[in-house]
């Protein structure tokens, strides 16, 4: 099974599985390849499904987390002097907790091996 959609707490992510828009993001951001990459503003997860699986679900799982900071109102960037690790944890662990529980289907593909 091919996800489609996830969510990350209160927002729905489209899943696209698509090589060519990820070599068009990845041109966007300024990088060689792109393994994933998420579209904030357009509320998707770009996944090149050409890749090995275990590179693909560390990529999307990375990419989740992205939306979750982004969706907790946390911006690294704007602050660079006054966010500790121990910040971004107490940030992501909640917005985790709750991909996990309301994606059944992103757990099973996570945990899937090497199939």
């Amino acid at each position: 099974m091919t996800m489609r959609e996830i969510r990350v707490g209160p927002f729905a992510y489209e899943i696209l599985w698509d090589a060519g828009e990820a070599a068009k993001l990845a041109v966007e951001m300024k990088e060689s390849a792109l393994i994933a990459g998420v579209k904030l503003r357009d509320m998707q997860i770009v996944i090149d499904p050409s890749f090995p699986d275990d590179r693909t679900r560390n990529s999307v799982l990375h990419e989740v987390l992205h939306a979750a900071l982004n969706a907790a109102g946390l911006n690294l960037d704007a602050e660079p002097n006054g966010i500790t690790e121990e910040d971004l944890v107490v940030t992501l662990t909640p917005w985790l907790l709750m991909v996990i529980r309301d994606n059944p289907h992103l757990v099973k593909y996570l945990q899937r091996g090497g199939d």
